[in-house]
């Protein structure tokens, strides 16, 4: 029977006070303590292209020292840390030794809902303004060294000069309906969707890129189509999974499909814990023995892993599990002197995360070479 190894790996703490040139501690204005610079920061994710390292967010967490301390607890003025909060991005070209720190204005650079996109040499990113409920986006056709602002960013996008909108509800608008409008020239001239791709949307809601030519996409019946750019033709396909399981989403590792199978139910039926099977090869990721807590994977190149909190779901040890082999083995890793962890980053064998270390805090940018 297969089972858990557990490993140790050795981790990199990144403190941006030396690491950025000009970078200061962060001294709060509360209990006048000093700590390291990150912790002015919100990360709101890490991003890899090429030899370039992009870590992004906002100043939140200064602005917010500075609110309390001005109008108190309770805070007083909602829109203070929204009006007064800059987008930043820190830039590294050397593995994350050093960074450039570059301020974008007003706003925060976010991830969740929509993270940086690469496409024809050209990077896009997306900056959120809390306070005015708008929102703003950028390109750089230097690997994020330079910006300019820009009237869209793509959701999906291809080298040969097509892109796509995908507009779903901000956290500011009211709920509408999802819609979708594309490009032929590169961005130059949009239109809604129509034809063979509109067909393919609506049955699906989905246009991810599988490989070079071809979108991929889940009906509700969970019957898989894929569309070939080429001769614009639709496939349906109908996959033949592990008995009684059941689909819930799919991702896709090395221009490969993974269907993401059900397997229990946590929290009295509220949350499901997932493994991946990939038809193409018949491999079922399956992880070695059920787990009381839920995780959340992240499928790229040959890594398939995530976290869970082990004792309190917030503020318990972080655990990372993970497999690098399509699950024949797996490993795990107790991160007990790391806590509070964001926004995890698989890159080219490595994992980054921002997280608190130890009970003297203090966060830091964190790497390791998962192995």
């Amino acid at each position: 029977m297969k089972k858990f190894t557990e490993v140790k790996t050795q981790w990199t703490d990144i403190d941006f006070t030396t690491a950025i040139i000009g970078e200061t501690p962060f001294v709060s204005k509360i209990n006048h303590k000093s700590y390291p610079s990150l912790e002015k920061y919100r990360i709101n994710g890490i991003y890899g292209i090429k030899n370039v390292l992009l870590v992004y967010g906002s100043d939140e967490r200064e602005v917010t020292d500075k609110w309390e301390v001005k109008f108190g607890v309770p805070l007083s003025d909602e829109n203070y840390v929204g009006r007064n909060e800059k987008a930043y991005i820190f830039r590294s070209i050397d593995d994350g030794k050093t960074f450039d720190k570059i301020c974008l204005g007003h706003g925060t650079v976010e991830y969740s809902r929509n993270p940086p996109i690469f496409t024809n040499n050209t990077l896009y990113i997306q900056v959120d303004e809390q306070d005015t409920k708008k929102i703003r986006y950028y390109r750089s056709t230097d690997l994020g060294k330079t910006w300019v602002s820009n009237a869209w960013k793509p959701s999906f996008a291809w080298s040969n000069g097509m892109m796509f909108i995908e507009h779903t509800p901000s956290p500011y608008e009211e709920e509408i309906l999802k819609t979708v409008t594309m490009s032929q020239d590169g961005g130059k001239t949009w239109h809604p969707l129509s034809g063979t791709l509109k067909e393919f949307y609506d049955k699906t809601q989905s246009l991810q890129q599988l490989n070079d030519h071809t979108i991929v996409g889940m009906t509700e019946n969970k019957e898989f189509l894929f569309l070939d750019l080429k001769t614009m033709q639709i496939e349906k396909k109908v996959f033949e999974i592990p008995e009684h399981k059941k689909i819930v989403g799919f991702a896709i590792s090395n221009h490969q499909l993974g269907l993401e199978i059900e397997e229990y139910t946590l929290n009295e039926g509220s949350d499901t814990q997932t493994s991946y099977y990939f038809p193409e090869t018949k491999e079922y990721v399956l992880l070695p023995k059920q787990l009381p807590y839920q995780i959340y994977w992240d499928v790229k190149d040959n890594y398939i892993g995530g976290f869970f909190n082990y004792g309190d779901e917030v503020f318990g040890v972080p655990v990372h599990v993970y497999t690098l082999d399509r699950g024949k083995t797996w490993k795990y890793e107790i991160l007990d002197k790391y806590n509070l962890m964001k926004v995890p980053a698989y890159i080219d064998g490595q994992l980054w995360f921002v997280a608190s270390k130890d009970s003297a805090g203090g966060i830091f940018l964190t790497k390791g070479k998962v192995e």
